[in-house]
């Protein structure tokens, strides 16, 4: 994912945002989207477009109703992923079946550098 977001006109910065987004995405998946005794499986796809990149990650877990982001209890040890997600990317959508979950995010390109 590294390589695929420093390849498109992107800012370090912006980097950086999207590959915590990823990454925060991933563990979600991981952490939630199986059974508690082996790893799920969580794929990434990734789609740079003109002006913007899709990156898309999916685990087949049961699922779960995603609620309106917030920010937990500050001394609260995990619970801030889907918020971070929503905060460092330019647009979220999650949906989640009992056949898995798909979170949708995407990041623009700096205005001024569109591909």
């Amino acid at each position: 994912m590294k390589r695929i977001a420093e390849s498109l006109p992107f800012e370090p910065r912006q980097v950086a945002d999207i590959l915590l987004a990823v990454c925060e995405a991933c563990m979600n998946g991981v952490r939630y989207g199986g059974a508690s005794d082996i790893v799920p499986p969580v794929t990434i796809h990734a789609h740079h477009f003109e002006d913007h990149l899709r990156i898309e990650v999916a685990d087949t877990g049961a699922g779960f109703q995603p609620s309106e982001p917030s920010m937990p209890d500050p001394m609260a040890e995990s619970g801030r992923g889907i918020a971070l997600m929503y905060a460092l990317m330019d647009d979220v959508a999650i949906d989640s079946t009992k056949d898995g979950t798909r979170v949708r995010m995407i990041k623009y390109f700096t205005r001024d550098t569109v591909l």
